[in-house]
């Protein structure tokens, strides 16, 4: 009996770590190649506005300062390449995959560079613009994964093989004694009352460590329930016949249902989308792995469909295991990247525009005099500046919201103030703006390039939208930062959208200061790196004032 339930306890810890490491397996390795397949596109869309048809050397510097790792290469419709960011190959590439396949990415082995790489090919200005990404950093990090889960799965076995025994060792030892105890008053003849009172009291004691070590027995059970109820996942396990055998807390709160009506029922009760029954099905008739995105009330779900084999059972007796994963959060984010890129490239693209329009009004001797071609340099470097402006500020962006590590130390706040006030100095006189400080010394622990942005990008918005002769007030305290101003203020139903990329409240006075429309963004994203909190009012025609809570 002690090696049957021990087997059955082992089998189970087994079973379920499998489980848990193959579905974990497979979302780390889906999971790193969308990410490799998004920053493909996201990087061939940026590609493709900056190339012309002519500048293949800027195109070149401006990738390989975006990643490092990628590489470019331009090849005509022929197939010759014309450039390449990691060497020169004479080879005619018309019949690459990547090039039979436009739009796609594609995974296969360099010759060249002697490497797995992850292509994607766009025909852009009369020539296929080529990206590739090496994936053996990917390979080697799902490599490791595989080996550590591995290694954690053998030792988390081995302790609790170990720990079971023991358990039961000192579980069933004293049952067992007991056990041998009354064998020996039943093998002896009972010869008078002593026999029998002692005989009642060892059947009473034996009845008693009973019940401990059922009880005992039970919180265990109700220690497994607990586990699998405060899964951030949903899990249900059918059996062969479609049945639910079980299913976990975190399911029956999504689709509302009670634990007694749904067990033992068809998963048809549970999933209704046909697609998600066909899927199901086919996992069972063929006994193939599915995996499908599930959108279930506005919330989008990762469902993994496996197959689960009783080896020490019936042939024929097996498990479907399906475990959702709300994904949503993600979806939102990869959402929010798209129209991130999408906003970028729009913005990137009117500078560019502007910079090669007037180059060419000049080489093609449309504007002759000295003060035209001076004036088209001029207009021409300011383009540029805006553009370099925006490239580094989508940078800065981009770091904050990937929460990169930076260099925290203690940092004078109110240095900062008096440093961007100097750089805004000649902004400010010819505005004829005032400025009235009422600052403490206040020392955060902080990146100081982090504090420098935040308080640049709220002043740059306070001079450029003040009036002539306006006044900016600041006030720095233990507890907090105040910048107001006299400007031309924000109205209620643009307030609310303030914070957002690219968002500009005035377009052309913004374009006519060189505005991107990401300082807010930037702003707020450093407020969310350290706690801080924001706060903004503002009276349309009288001014703003922005609040920054330290704590």
């Amino acid at each position: 009996m002690k090696r049957k339930i021990l087997c059955i306890e082992i089998i189970s810890s087994i079973l379920t770590l499998f489980v848990l490491f193959i579905v974990s397996c497979i979302y780390v390795n889906n999971q790193n190649y969308d990410t490799a397949k998004n920053e493909l596109y996201s990087y061939s869309n940026i590609a493709c506005e900056v190339f012309d048809g002519t500048n293949f050397d800027e195109l070149k510097d401006v990738m390989s300062k975006t990643n490092e790792d990628i590489r470019i290469s331009v090849i005509d419709l022929s197939g010759n390449v014309i450039v390449d960011s990691s060497l020169n190959d004479a080879e005619n590439h018309l019949n690459r995959e990547e090039l039979q396949k436009i739009g796609e990415c594609v995974t296969r082995y360099s010759d060249s560079l002697k490497l797995n790489m992850m292509y994607l090919a766009k025909v852009d200005d009369g020539y296929y613009i080529r990206l590739s990404l090496p994936i053996q950093s990917l390979t080697k990090f799902i490599n490791n994964y595989i080996g550590f889960g591995l290694i954690s799965l053998i030792i988390i076995l081995s302790i609790s093989i170990t720990v079971t025994s023991l358990l039961y060792n000192k579980t069933l030892k004293p049952i067992k004694n007991e056990i041998n105890k009354l064998e020996t008053i039943l093998d002896n003849k009972l010869t008078n009352d002593t026999d029998f009172e002692l005989l009642s009291s060892k059947i009473n004691e034996l009845t008693v460590l009973l019940n401990e070590k059922v009880t005992s027995l039970s919180n265990e059970k109700e220690k497994s329930k607990y586990i699998l109820d405060n899964m951030n996942q949903g899990l249900v396990l059918l059996n062969n016949e479609g049945k639910i055998e079980l299913i976990n807390k975190y399911l029956l709160s999504l689709f509302g249902f009670e634990q007694d009506y749904i067990l033992n029922k068809n998963y048809m009760y549970l999933f209704r989308d046909i697609f998600v029954q066909e899927k199901i099905e086919n996992c069972i008739k063929n006994n193939q792995e599915e995996q499908l995105i599930y959108d279930l009330e506005g919330r989008k779900f990762l469902l993994y469909i496996n197959i689960l084999e009783t080896s020490w059972s019936n042939a024929s007796n097996f498990h479907v295991a399906l475990l959702m994963v709300d994904i949503t959060l993600q979806e939102n984010m990869n959402s929010l990247k798209r129209e991130f890129f999408a906003n970028a490239s729009h913005e990137l693209k009117s500078p560019l525009t502007s910079i090669i329009g007037y180059q060419q009004l000049i080489q093609q001797g449309i504007l002759t005099t000295k003060e035209e071609i001076q004036d088209a340099t001029l207009r021409t470097i300011k383009e540029a500046q805006r553009m370099n402006k925006l490239i580094i500020e989508m940078l800065d962006l981009s770091r904050l919201e990937n929460n990169v590590l930076t260099t925290i130390e203690d940092v004078n706040v109110s240095k900062i103030i008096n440093d961007c006030l100097l750089e805004f100095k000649i902004a400010m006189d010819n505005k004829n703006i005032q400025v009235e400080k009422n600052l403490e010394d206040v020392i955060l622990s902080a990146s100081q390039s982090d504090l420098y942005k935040l308080i640049k990008n709220i002043l740059d918005n306070s001079i450029a939208y003040n009036n002539d002769f306006g006044k900016i007030i600041i006030t720095l305290n233990k507890d907090k930062l105040i910048i107001s101003d006299t400007g031309i203020g924000i109205s209620k139903k643009d307030l609310e959208h303030i914070f957002e990329r690219f968002y500009r409240v005035d377009k052309a006075r913004s374009k006519q200061n060189s505005g991107t429309g990401l300082g807010l963004s930037i702003v707020k994203h450093v407020c969310l790196s350290y706690g801080y909190k924001i706060n903004v009012e503002s009276v349309l025609g009288k001014g703003t004032t922005i609040t920054i809570l330290f704590s």
